[in-house]
């Protein structure tokens, strides 16, 4: 075989492996399926597209070139050659993100443009927990930390999921997945330094018995202000501390419990531009915004037969935030799936869901929420059957979300997607869906001073405050794709 056919056929097999799912050598290696590098060459392509992962997309085993989606898997191996030291700044690998840092301590994360820091149309998990704050439904990703290397994959899918995920599935999900406690044994420290950041971590892995392992780790992380163009101090360094553990239990064959805890307390520089009534009318200001978020998840995977599996998951929320204007929020949330293969020609994936939000938020001359109290429920019910209409060949997928909301009430959020696989190394798919971005808070309750009117024969020669109202409904996605 002559050099151009093998760089011809390598990169063939790389652009048909990027059509559904990237998954690069050293991320199999260090997935479920335990091969190593040497393993993979010695594969034909076809055996290497029948390697099989977990993604987000069908919330099972599934193999790659199956996945009747756009997804983008960055791996464990990614981030270590990347140097990224932070979860948004490895999301700059993956294509159709929009990954933007606003400043130091702030970033703006999104999928099809519309890209801003509170962002809400993006449902971002870690380990299956959603990582939304409730007051705008999107995600403070300076909150969001852990250990880079605590991170087996993260996985990026593009347009709507809220059939298997629920509401804000809206132009994507990212799941970033951690390492099983079996594959971080031992200690490690790390330090790095510089003239921008400084940050160090330490883990310990144990093990419990022949099955059964567990690692805590803390972290400290400081960034230093960045400087205007003009040279001056931009007052938006930070420092955060974050503590985690880890238990994955096991009895070696059916059963599989993990058991998660995650603390950080972070301190945040801040410059804002605030209305007065008073000349100037607008006056900037600095002050240093407090976090703290804790969190605790729990999940029971049991395997009931070669074609029946469930999972139990349960987690608890409590976030603190400065941000704007003082926040304090408790969530609680149940979740229960099902699947099971009822025949040779369909495969069924069912479950529901339960979910409680109660907030507090401090109103201030700026920032008026009513009520600024409120409890808040999520009920939720989904079922999505994979139908075989040619064997190997042909697959018709078709499922529905319905929710009821406390802002809104029942949504209904279905998904149709058809997928041909020609022979072992093509596939096309096509989909059609429909998702939902339900009210937050801010969007239902909030009452904002926007600006400051100045004085005029219009009115009066007074300043007059500007001030916006929101009362929202829904805003329903509707996505044609292949």
């Amino acid at each position: 075989m002559t050099r151009f056919n093998i760089r011809f056929q390598l990169s063939l097999f790389a652009l048909l492996l990027s059509l559904n799912c990237y998954a690069d050598g050293q991320r199999l290696a260090e997935s479920e399926n335990g091969l190593s590098i040497d393993d993979l060459l010695a594969m034909s392509l076809e055996e290497v597209m029948a390697i099989s992962i977990t993604t987000t997309v069908s919330r099972k085993q599934q193999s790659v070139k199956d996945s009747a989606a756009a997804v983008f898997v960055i791996s464990a191996d990614d981030i270590r050659r990347s140097g990224a030291t932070s979860i948004p700044d490895a999301l700059r690998m993956a294509p159709g993100l929009q990954v933007a840092r606003i400043n130091a301590n702030q970033w703006a994360v999104t999928v099809r443009g519309f890209n801003e820091r509170t962002s809400n149309k993006l449902l971002v998990l870690m380990d299956g927990r959603t990582l939304y704050s409730p007051v705008f439904s999107g995600t403070l990703w300076e909150i969001q930390d852990m250990p880079m290397g605590n991170i087996e994959r993260i996985e990026v899918i593009r347009g709507p999921g809220a059939t298997l995920w629920g509401a804000n599935a809206v132009n994507g999900i990212i799941n970033i997945i951690s390492k099983n406690a079996k594959k971080t044994q031992g200690a490690e420290l790390s330090f790095t330094g510089g003239n921008e950041q400084t940050f160090g971590s330490a883990r310990y892995g144990f093990q419990i018995d022949p099955h059964s392992f567990g690692r805590v780790h803390v972290q400290s992380k400081r960034h230093e202000n960045y400087l205007t163009p003009a040279g001056t101090d931009n007052f938006d360094g930070w420092d955060a501390q974050q503590a985690g553990m880890q238990l994955d239990l096991s009895d070696g064959d059916d059963d599989a419990v993990k058991v998660q805890g995650n603390f950080l307390r972070g301190q945040f520089n801040q410059q804002s531009e605030s209305p007065l009534l008073i000349q100037p009318y607008l006056v900037r200001q600095r002050n240093q915004q407090d976090s703290v978020m804790f969190s605790l998840l729990s999940r029971w995977d049991k395997t009931l037969s070669a074609a029946s599996d469930f999972s139990l998951q349960a987690y608890y929320d409590y976030q603190q935030h400065e941000f704007f204007h003082q926040a304090t929020g408790h969530q609680f949330d149940l979740d229960f799936q099902h699947h099971i293969k009822v025949s040779n020609r369909h495969d069924l994936i069912w479950g529901a869901g339960y979910r409680f939000v109660q907030d507090h938020l401090s109103p201030n001359i700026y920032y008026q929420y009513q009520p600024a109290n409120r409890g808040y429920q999520l009920f939720s019910t989904f079922a999505q059957d994979e139908v075989m209409l040619v064997p190997d060949k042909l697959k018709f997928i078709i499922g529905s979300k319905l929710e009821h909301n406390d802002f809104t009430g029942f949504e209904f959020e279905p998904n149709a997607r058809l997928i041909w696989t020609p022979d072992s190394r093509h596939s096309l798919w096509m989909a059609v869906s429909r998702a939902v971005m339900m009210p937050s808070r801010s969007k239902h309750d909030l009452s904002i001073w926007l600006a400051t009117g100045p004085p005029s024969a219009e009115t009066g020669n007074l300043p007059v405050k500007v001030v916006g109202q929101s009362s929202l409904l829904p805003e329903k996605y509707t996505a044609f794709s292949d």
